[in-house]
């Protein structure tokens, strides 16, 4: 054997050892991190219905992840509060030290405290991919699929067609139904306005038309995940002792009293921020009517009494001059 073929024998048998890529786990990281760029949403405005279909991945039991978050708990000194798990919901019998507080501002017979309470009050919400049927494409011709954010009463709505033995599984992409959704504003007083949505089920089993939108779902549970701090922590969050996103805590922390919060100015979140985007304005596209016939209506109303969006700087300027006064009352 020359002297080249040993050296050559001898360079293979140094990674004999060497493991394979992981492609899955490139996958993996991609769909974790590349995705919390921008997430894509559904989003209903008021006169303007819009059709999509609920989309389920083939290995997957389940179309919706339900996460209970409490917003409006003042975190550290920025303006922007980030919704903050409730663990009574998500915990195995875990304490939330956030639900306590909120209870007792609750039945402090402060009106201010009172008003603080039903901002900071558990909210429950639904997230499932879902696929517009009259704009399912991107720019790049890749499925568009988005993330729909709604309320539990609509969540009870939708389920009530999945338990109906007629209907069958709603998204399977062969035997799937679509659905209908429109809002329309039934009344208002001051800068509230409460939305009424309509929801509909197509009247006949309708193949998905773009079936590669099964391979770019979102993952539920990595785009919405939840973190849940220990009883201990939650007492420093709220007593403003410490900000969770910059650090771990370091016990024990001077802590500040709980009428700090009464002084705490409330910014509206931000539209990245895990909200009920149903509400939220933002341009939608614009498609031809379809024929009502197409879609059968539930027989029972049901009601979402959330906040309508229809003028986002005007009732930005009324919230925060409410909360100014807050503010001033509370340092009286």
């Amino acid at each position: 054997m020359n002297r080249q073929s040993l050296v050559e024998k001898t360079k293979m048998s140094k990674f004999d050892n060497f493991v394979s890529l992981d492609l899955d786990k490139m996958a993996e990281d991609d769909n974790r991190f590349g995705r919390g760029k921008r997430i894509q949403r559904l989003k209903v405005q008021v006169g303007q219905p819009r059709v999509f279909r609920i989309l389920r991945g083939p290995t997957e039991s389940s179309f919706y992840r339900i996460r209970g978050q409490h917003w409006g708990i003042p975190v550290g000194h920025g303006n922007n509060n980030p919704p903050l798990a409730c663990a009574k919901k998500h915990g195995e019998g875990l304490p939330c030290y956030f639900c306590e507080q909120v209870n007792e501002y609750f039945n402090s017979g402060d009106p201010r405290q009172a008003e603080l309470a039903r901002r900071m009050k558990t909210s429950v919400s639904v997230i499932s991919n879902v696929i517009d049927v009259k704009d399912p494409l991107n720019e790049d011709g890749t499925p568009k699929v988005l993330i729909w954010q709604y309320s539990w009463k609509l969540f009870q709505e939708v389920r009530s067609y999945f338990r109906d033995a007629d209907y069958g599984d709603l998204t399977h992409p062969e035997s799937g139904r679509n659905f209908k959704i429109n809002a329309s504003l039934v009344s208002s007083a001051g800068d509230k306005g409460w939305t009424r949505y309509d929801l509909q089920i197509g009247a006949k089993p309708t193949e998905l038309e773009v079936p590669e939108a099964l391979s770019h779902l979102y993952d539920l549970d990595n785009t919405f995940p939840v973190k849940l701090y220990t009883y201990e922590e939650q007492q420093l969050i709220w007593d403003g002792s410490w900000d969770p996103r910059n650090s771990r805590p370091s016990l024990p922390l001077p802590v500040a009293p709980a009428t700090a919060h009464l002084e705490t100015k409330e910014e509206p979140p931000d539209d990245d921020d895990f909200v009920d985007s149903s509400v939220t304005a933002t341009a939608v596209p614009k498609y031809a009517k379809s024929d009502d016939d197409e879609f059968e209506t539930q027989e029972k109303d049901e009601w979402d009494d959330i906040l309508s969006d229809d003028s986002d700087s005007d009732k930005q300027i009324e919230m925060k001059k409410k909360l100014d006064a807050l503010k001033n009352a509370a340092k009286r």
